[in-house]
């Protein structure tokens, strides 16, 4: 791992000054012709629209439509996930059934879910919340999966002997 820099100055200064570089390079290629101007607005142009939408209060419902989305979305996918990710970790049936379902869906881009998405539920906010949920969907059911499957077996043979059922270790 890198050091920080000795000079507490520098470091401080370090992330604004990448920062400025960033906007000046955007400036330069945004005036520079090589873009329509519809394309690649300069950071200034950037800067005027997103205070004219703040001002007439349209940035405000936007952040709250797609926080409504995102929030729907991953919290559906941690209902779904975390339940089966369970059920796939304590039983080594479901999850020798399931994996290769699991492992054949997992690697398929979220950005190739939206035509079917678009298809199954029409335009709106259903496909976006449907492309959230398969994008946090398999990475929360893998991890659930492996946290269970991870448990030490100590711990389960020892819930089993204080009487514990398969119900009360899940």
């Amino acid at each position: 791992m890198d050091k920080p820099p000795q000079n507490g100055i520098m470091h401080a200064l370090m992330p604004y000054l990448v920062l400025i570089i960033f906007v000046g390079i955007w400036q330069a290629i945004a005036v520079s012709g090589l873009f329509l101007t519809e394309l690649l607005p300069t950071p200034v142009a950037v800067f005027e629209a997103m205070m004219e939408l703040e001002g007439s209060g349209a940035m405000g419902r936007h952040i709250a439509s797609s926080l409504i989305r995102v929030f729907t979305g991953f919290g559906l996918a941690t209902v779904i996930a975390i339940p089966a990710g369970f059920l796939l970790g304590r039983f080594e049936r479901l999850h020798h059934a399931f994996n290769p379902l699991i492992q054949i869906l997992r690697p398929i881009s979220p950005i190739a879910w939206i035509p079917l998405a678009i298809l199954w539920f029409g335009i709106g906010d259903t496909p976006a919340i449907f492309i959230i949920f398969i994008t946090t969907f398999f990475p929360v059911l893998i991890a659930s999966t492996t946290s269970v499957r991870n448990i030490e077996p100590i711990f389960i043979k020892m819930a089993v002997n204080f009487g514990a059922n398969d119900w009360d270790i899940l």
